[in-house]
């Protein structure tokens, strides 16, 4: 019991120091938080631009067909802020590694008796509050202009059911952490991953426009899931406790997703040990 204790109060500290590391850094550069919040209002801004410019006045007709709702802002709006809170989660902790490669330390992180996984995953927990206080910042101006009413318990389920569906997104980060561990420069394939799930996540369209088979695709993403959930409870005031169906399957997505990433993170970061890897950048 005593060493349980221990473990889980030296775990804290790691996550601790984390936090504040990478809020120092944040408070460091002050304009990056006003960049967040703007963020999902350019996005969106983009993809109205170009159905207007493609459809003109009868852009938001066509749209409404297809997405159920003529509330163009907030649909764009929930979508563009779920893009970038996913890419956040799946770069953090594969960037976090490069960046110690990059420094020459990220040998010295591995004398530490630090648990390893919590060490390189806690950079998640400032960056997920940070995206957290973005998306709601970005939403609720929109939300309080009476475009959307919105039951707060249903709200807080969506809370919920986002820190659900970053589990997923937080295995992939560790499969890049791997590719980090193993590559150094694993950009190319994390841009095809980023690229795959902005275009087939229905961030800001609905994936009925695809074909069928990508739709299959799609259905099978987190980001889709979490996407769907969060549109219903705020565009159709559904009831999340309702939608039992899928939050369970995106549990169970989660702990599948995660429970894969590491262990091909483990095998990778045993072969970078026995090569010699951990000290070359």
């Amino acid at each position: 019991m005593k060493k349980i204790k221990e473990l889980v109060l030296n775990n804290i500290l790691v996550i601790r120091a984390v936090f504040m590391r990478e809020i120092l850094y944040w408070v460091r550069y002050p304009m990056w938080f006003l960049t967040l919040i703007s963020f999902p209002y350019l996005i969106s801004g983009l993809f109205y631009s170009i159905g207007y410019a493609m459809s003109g006045e009868n852009a938001i007709k066509y749209f409404s067909e297809r997405a159920g709702t003529s509330n163009v802002l907030l649909y764009q709006l929930v979508g563009s802020a779920i893009f970038m809170i996913s890419i956040l989660m799946i770069e953090d902790v594969g960037q976090s590694i490069r960046v110690e490669q990059l420094r020459g330390t990220l040998e010295y992180n591995y004398i530490t008796a630090a648990n390893k996984i919590v060490l390189w995953g806690s950079v998640v927990v400032p960056h997920g509050l940070i995206s957290l206080t973005t998306l709601a910042t970005s939403l609720i101006p929109v939300l309080f202009m009476g475009l959307g009413a919105v039951d707060p318990l249903n709200l807080l389920l969506g809370i919920f059911v986002l820190f659900i569906g970053l589990m997923p997104l937080f295995g992939i980060g560790f499969v890049v952490a791997a590719l980090t561990m193993r590559f150094k420069e694993p950009w190319a394939v994390t841009n095809i991953i980023k690229a795959f799930i902005s275009a087939f996540s229905g961030f800001n369209y609905p994936i009925t426009i695809l074909p069928l088979w990508l739709q299959y695709v799609s259905s099978i993403l987190p980001t889709t899931m979490v996407t769907n959930i969060i549109r219903e409870a705020l565009l159709f005031n559904k009831k999340i406790y309702t939608m039992n169906n899928q939050v369970e399957l995106l549990t169970l997505m989660g702990l599948m997703y995660f429970t894969i990433a590491l262990v091909v993170y483990k095998r990778w970061e045993e072969e970078a040990r026995k090569r010699g890897e951990l000290s070359k950048y």
